[in-house]
């Protein structure tokens, strides 16, 4: 079994997105999240090998599995492709059924000695006179994501605050879940003379799986392992590596409510995510009547399930800069989605100023 890193370049997706209304969009993004159930457990997408229905005398002298995926950013679509030589090494003419079982993988086809068979069912049949040989080729193709959906919705109907807050523009926190495809080698032959496996992707991408356990870290090499007198089935799954430190884009944020006992205010900002748990944001505070506070905050904030939002508690350093310069500190509490409400406590030494916002937010 082999598999090969390269060097990875990023590539543009041709694909046109359809413009939809920023709120109509939203409204869309809101609906699913809160619509959410737990999903059914579904089986992983799998390819099976030629296996007949009975044990045959004809031998099966190659078995070789490849996929191909070439560089890519968030997808990794690949190429796979089974190539299969069966032969009768006996004094007799052999046949036997061969089908061919392939679950949830697309742009199946099939092609033997060179000559397409017709659309699924893959009920193949092989017939082979003394010392003759067939060659079937399989070939379907396969996609791994780098993140889930941009809602962020899992099984569990948990969603990551960010993205709970931001379920139109905030991308992925972390590792991508598991989503191996599963290959399943051929038997009930005399013999298997030959067997082999090979991965090939770009770098910036981790191969796992129960048989990849020797690979360690993805570097510029390559990485043999010996299967070809195993019938373990193969799992297959690449994700992308995560940084070190992961960020989500995350997105804007508006806040409108009162200072209490000081009129208006509005509120504008934007906000990160870091892991799946703090949210770095900047905002700028204004009563459009001369006040200017510009804020960097960082918040600690849970994940939400509905109904229950994600609560968040931070602190920031609100510099006013109109209509005159200070500095101070801020405590901030929060419950949002999409939508939610915000209170912040600012305290500003130099004049012993207290400063307290009750505000309703909307973060695309």
């Amino acid at each position: 079994m082999r598999c090969y890193t390269g060097a990875m370049f990023p590539i543009a997706s041709s694909r046109s997105t359809p413009r939809t209304p920023v709120f109509a969009g939203l409204l869309v993004s809101l609906a699913a999240l809160l619509s959410s159930t737990p999903a059914a457990a579904q089986s992983p997408p799998s390819y099976q090998g030629i296996r007949p229905p009975n044990p045959t005398a004809l031998v099966l002298d190659q078995e070789l599995v490849r996929i191909d995926c070439p560089p890519a950013r968030d997808v990794l679509r690949c190429a796979a492709s089974a190539h299969y030589v069966i032969a009768n090494t006996s004094d007799t003419p052999l046949e036997t059924d061969a089908p061919v079982m392939v679950q949830g993988l697309a742009d199946v086809h099939i092609v033997i000695d060179g000559q397409p068979w017709p659309e699924a069912p893959w009920q193949l049949h092989v017939s082979l006179a003394p010392g003759a040989r067939t060659v079937i080729d399989v070939s379907f193709s396969l996609e791994f994501a780098s993140k889930a959906a941009p809602s962020g919705l899992s099984t569990a109907g948990v969603v990551p605050a960010i993205q709970a807050r931001h379920p139109l523009l905030a991308g992925d926190v972390g590792e991508a879940p598991s989503h191996p495809v599963i290959f399943t080698w051929s038997r009930n032959w005399a013999a298997v003379r030959g067997r082999n496996f090979d991965v090939h992707y770009p770098s910036g991408w981790k191969l796992h799986g129960s048989q990849w356990r020797a690979q360690g870290a993805v570097t510029e090499r390559s990485v043999s392992k010996e299967i070809s007198d195993s019938d373990v089935p193969v799992d297959v799954d690449l994700r992308r590596v995560a940084p070190a430190v992961p960020v989500a884009p995350g997105g804007p944020v508006v806040a409108a409510g009162s200072a209490l006992g000081q009129g208006f205010r509005m509120r504008y900002g934007y906000e990160f995510g870091v892991f799946d748990w703090m949210i770095p944001s900047v905002t700028a505070d204004v009563d459009y009547a001369g006040l200017l506070v510009m804020t960097p905050t960082v918040e600690a904030a849970s994940a939400a399930s509905f109904p229950v939002p994600s609560f968040s508690a931070g602190f920031g350093m609100p510099i006013r800069v109109r209509p005159e310069t200070r500095a101070g500190a801020r405590l901030k509490l929060s419950a949002a989605m999409a939508v939610g409400l915000e209170a912040t406590i600012d305290y500003y030494p130099s004049q012993g100023d207290w400063e307290t916002t009750l505000a309703a937010r909307l973060s695309l």
